[in-house]
């Protein structure tokens, strides 16, 4: 690890860290992770343990030797933990009407009142010498960019800011009263960062700067992993959450119905409405598996599933499937950015989320006209994609070196 005078040690804030699951803390914890093998110092600061619907302990390995700090917050998910509530259920009233409420009562979203103690927290950081040299922000929620501007007005050091969504509530629709307000909040926390980087290009070309840093796979967890024996002649893989996607699930569910051979594998989050529809025969739930396990299981299918709200552009979901190396059947708008990445890349077949739609798609299939790269994108790796962001970091940090030397 780097001494105390490397000048390459950055702080790292998310509200989401393990041993929470789901996509939006791999980004984060994959940071640090190759971060720290490219010679930087991360330290990390999240929320004390809360009241959540996934797990995934095993990502805690990915911080093995990395510094984490964990506020003290007064909001409901921090509540719940010490009322004795560890684990909630996720469905589309937990993941949509009540966190919508939340978050329009406080601003600017529900985890706000996590913002005085993680900048208090923050700020101790130097009387433990570890002075950062550099802050990063990552959201959803807005309140850790906040947190991330506070921090660089303290220390007087840069801040790259990265989103990870377009709202403060993630994939769930902003309240439209407060979208606008939301939007002007989103440029101003980008034109007082020193640099942006988001996920979507959709981001990058709705603020009109920063750099296009997607999500991506890492290899070392695609290396001898799990495998499971998945029924049917064309079995089809998911995992993930499925709620706000219970519309494009269903009518998928309708085509695969209509055409024999496939079978559809679903693990993770599932809401009430499609587990009637599993029957054991084409239709199966695994349950909710860890990161290694559910990777395991989506490299055990033929065919990998991709579905997203309305709403959303490319999930981080799609960007790991490039890893797997497997093809692609997308029930998507064909117009938007997880199409043009699928087309583009010749990964698999993009249709509209409707079921007569999707019959035509499988039966292509069956037919033997699925066209397909069938290689992984290095491009995608996430050690590639820390490298780019190293990049941004010393760009950055460039000036205050020169100045010191």
């Amino acid at each position: 690890m780097p001494n105390a005078d490397s000048g390459k040690r950055v702080l790292i804030v998310s509200y989401y860290l393990p041993p929470l699951g789901r996509g939006g803390v791999k980004r984060p914890t994959k940071f640090a992770k190759y971060l720290k093998r490219l010679g930087w110092e991360p330290v990390l600061l999240g929320v004390k343990p809360i009241a959540y619907y996934a797990f995934d302990p095993t990502l805690l390995d990915d911080l093995k030797g990395i510094p984490v700090f964990r506020a003290e917050s007064l909001d409901v998910a921090r509540i719940a933990y010490w009322l004795g509530k560890r684990r909630i259920k996720a469905s589309p009233l937990t993941e949509g009407f009540s966190r919508s409420v939340f978050n329009t009562l406080l601003f600017p979203d529900a985890k706000a009142p996590w913002i005085p103690f993680a900048y208090w927290l923050g700020r101790r950081l130097e009387e433990r010498g570890l002075r950062p040299d550099l802050i990063l922000s990552t959201s959803p929620p807005f309140s850790a960019h906040l947190v991330g501007l506070l921090l660089r007005r303290h220390y007087q050091v840069p801040l790259v800011v990265d989103f990870r969504d377009f709202w403060p509530t993630g994939i769930v629709p902003a309240n439209p009263v407060l979208k606008p307000l939301y939007a002007r909040l989103r440029r101003w926390i980008a034109r007082q960062a020193d640099a942006v980087i988001a996920v979507y290009q959709d981001i990058v070309e709705d603020l009109g700067f920063g750099e296009y840093l997607p999500s991506g796979y890492d290899p070392e967890e695609l290396a001898d992993l799990p495998e499971f024996e998945l029924k049917g002649e064309i079995p089809i893989a998911y995992t993930g959450s499925l709620s706000l996607k219970e519309a494009s699930t269903l009518a998928f569910i309708r085509a695969l119905k209509q055409v024999p051979g496939f079978t559809l594998h679903l693990a993770g989050v599932v809401p009430g409405s499609i587990l009637k529809e599993v029957d054991g025969e084409r239709v199966f739930y695994h349950g909710y598996l860890s990161a290694r396990m559910a990777l395991g299981f989506l490299k055990s299918a033929r065919i990998l599933w991709y579905t997203q709200p309305a709403e959303a552009s490319a999930t981080a979901k799609l960007y790991e499937y490039t890893g797997l190396g497997k093809p692609i059947l997308a029930t998507i708008p064909p117009e938007s950015e997880a199409a043009r990445l699928i087309e583009s890349r010749r990964l698999g077949i993009v249709v509209p989320p409707e079921t007569p739609h999707i019959v035509e798609a499988l039966k292509k299939i069956r037919n033997g006209g699925l066209q397909f790269r069938g290689e992984t994108l290095v491009e995608f790796s996430r050690e590639n994609q820390v490298r780019r962001l190293a990049r941004i970091f010393e760009r950055l940090l460039e000036p205050r070196a020169q100045s010191s030397s």
